[in-house]
């Protein structure tokens, strides 16, 4: 059985926020869930994340939520940041 596969790609602008955010969530491409693999690249300002499945649709659906919660309380911080 293939796995299932999801591509985000988000798209920034700026190198160094690029690069900020990218970092921010590195550590949840480390440990994802049994049946899953995670694998971001950054590229200029984007940030590409790729999620291979093996596991029910939902795990990985809630694996995305995850990601994307994480991304944007990255980007909240570091918009916080930027003004102070």
């Amino acid at each position: 059985m293939e796995p299932d596969v999801v591509e985000l790609k988000i798209h920034l602008g700026d190198r160094v926020k690029a690069l900020a955010l990218f970092k921010a969530l590195e550590p949840d491409n480390k440990n994802p869930p049994s049946g899953l693999t995670i694998k971001a690249e950054l590229s200029d300002s984007t940030i590409t994340v790729k999620i291979e499945s093996n596991v029910r649709v939902e795990t990985l659906l809630n694996t995305l939520d995850d990601l994307l919660t994480c991304f944007s309380t990255a980007e909240k911080c570091l918009k916080y940041v930027e003004v102070k």
